[in-house]
């Protein structure tokens, strides 16, 4: 929570490892959306195929935003 800035984007790949961790997978995408990380995309779209519907919200949401169409 305390990553959850645009100006801590500098550590979103530091971050960005724990997405293929169930424990903070939706925590982790709920942090790379706020920091504007936009450089995930093959990691999160594993993440629509979770079994919590909260975290394939978030991850429809990164990838609309971020991915290249």
């Amino acid at each position: 929570m305390a990553l959850g800035f645009v100006s801590a984007r500098q550590y979103a790949e530091r971050l960005a490892v724990f997405l293929g961790d169930p424990d903070v997978d939706g925590q982790v995408l709920d942090t790379l959306i706020k920091m504007k990380a936009s450089n995930y995309t093959r990691e999160v779209n594993l993440l629509l195929h979770s079994d919590k519907t909260w975290i394939r919200r978030l991850a429809k949401k990164y990838l609309d935003r971020y991915s290249k169409s």
